[in-house]
């Protein structure tokens, strides 16, 4: 049985706080700019900006892109197809900057290896993600998917059992269930209302602070905090902590959960700014812009090869 305590995701990619995370970040956008005469790089915030957008971008191909013959694939499934992806995503680009690899390019590669670290079924009438519909949906050309597959698994050191907070939730859900059954419409609603809340938190670094069962549990709070109308009193935060911690918990870990939850909260106001961010964003346009020419160039130069090899 697996156990995050012991995993690479524990041990290898939680950080003590922001600082150390923005820290690899700079070093790694300063070593690119000494390396590179670029006319106008990526500031390192800009870089976390258009990492969101991309993620943004990737949650929709991701729950609504027809990825498969059929189209079998279903909620659950896509949701733990994003939730993999987003995290391979975000990994890459902790030691990798936009400005070395295009996330353009890296975007469907992330997509295709947590289809297969998912164990997609393989059914008669589903044969699991195709790669041709990832490409038509992403890049215009399935060999830069492989090409990139060995290079970005490297980057994120072969690491491929991931946690994440969709587990814990569905599991906190069925306790608030069982120990207020009355409530059950309430618990359904906010367990969809978590779930929006959980996928915006993939825009910050969240993910590399929290463990999944934190940002479930905060999520849940945040998530009562959001209803219209709000919830009475067994909705409240301290009936959560009741139901879902152990007695005589620690108040400082009560309120810690608390503080997330509002963090999460302001999530979703950021998540819902990025494409205005990045419209306003006169550099960010341009690197978006020099990406898509660099695939576009990509394909026509294998076109040309193809051609000349016949």
């Amino acid at each position: 049985m697996s156990d995050y305590l012991k995993s690479t995701q524990r041990r290898f990619w939680m950080f003590e706080n922001q600082d150390d995370i923005d820290k690899i970040r700079k070093d790694e956008n300063e070593k690119i700019v000494r390396q590179k005469n670029f006319d106008l790089p990526l500031m390192v915030s800009e870089e976390r900006m258009l990492l969101a957008f991309y993620l943004k971008g990737m949650r929709n191909k991701c729950k609504t892109g027809r990825l498969s013959d059929g189209d079998k694939l279903n909620g659950e499934l896509r949701r733990r197809l994003y939730w993999t992806a987003a995290t391979l995503f975000k990994r890459f680009y902790i030691y990798n900057s936009m400005m070395r690899e295009s996330p353009m390019k890296m975007l469907p590669v992330a997509i295709y290896c947590a289809a297969k670290i998912e164990e997609l079924p393989l059914t008669p009438e589903y044969r699991g993600i195709r790669i041709e519909r990832l490409a038509k949906l992403v890049t215009p050309d399935v060999q830069t998917i492989l090409d990139n597959e060995i290079k970005f698994l490297d980057q994120v050191k072969f690491h491929l059992v991931l946690y994440h907070p969709l587990r814990p939730l569905g599991g906190f859900i069925a306790k608030l269930k069982e120990s207020k059954p009355s409530s059950k419409s309430l618990w359904e609603q906010t367990e969809l209302v978590a779930r929006t809340i959980l996928e915006a938190s993939l825009c910050t670094d969240l993910c590399f602070l929290e463990s999944p069962s934190r940002l479930a549990f905060g999520s849940i709070l945040a998530a009562l905090k959001s209803l219209d109308p709000p919830p009475g009193p067994e909705g409240s935060p301290e009936l959560i902590c009741e139901v879902l911690l152990p007695p005589n918990s620690d108040e400082t870990k009560v309120n810690s959960i608390v503080e997330l939850s509002t963090t999460l909260q302001g999530c979703v106001v950021k998540f819902k700014e990025l494409n205005s961010l990045v419209k306003n964003n006169a550099t960010a346009r341009l690197w978006i812009d020099d990406w898509r020419h660099e695939l576009e160039e990509s394909l026509e130069s294998r076109k040309r090869k193809r051609e000349e090899g016949k």
